[in-house]
């Protein structure tokens, strides 16, 4: 298992290949990084007195930008215990319960797929998916 600081450095390295991408001159890219940033927030106020996170939001919006694309660049992976995981594909019937978010995503994803996969190899995908553990970088030090 990858350090929080060598997770971050992924999250930072991965972030910065999709902004070098076709995407960063699409303006749904832009509209789909301050949806995650706006869900991150509004995740975190939900909370009385607000919530005290491992991640910064602007950290955790670039982790929830790469992973709502790279799960659909890694396509079916396995992780170290051989278990199989599949990306979420979101049908219509799923708007109303599932974050707007994962829906850009994928539109970004079919739309600049050959950029994106330019950009990050399949294999920097599945070690993003696998190796960057969420819930721990969200952990609080004591």
């Amino acid at each position: 298992m990858k350090t929080k600081q060598e997770q971050l450095r992924l999250i930072d390295s991965i972030y910065g290949k999709l902004r070098r991408s076709e995407l960063d001159s699409d303006y749904h890219f832009d509209r789909f990084i301050d949806a995650e940033k706006a869900a991150e927030r509004h995740h975190r106020n939900s909370f009385s007195g607000g919530r005290q996170c491992g991640l910064t939001v602007s950290m955790a919006t670039k982790y929830f930008v790469c992973h709502h694309i790279l799960e659909h660049r890694a396509g079916t992976w396995k992780d170290e215990k051989g278990h199989a995981h599949k990306p979420y594909v979101p049908k219509a019937e799923d708007i109303l319960s599932t974050r707007l978010e994962c829906f850009h995503g994928y539109a970004l994803w079919h739309k600049h797929k050959a950029s994106i996969s330019k950009a990050v190899s399949k294999a920097q995908a599945v070690e993003f998916m696998r190796d960057v553990d969420y819930p721990k970088l969200m952990e609080v030090p004591e």
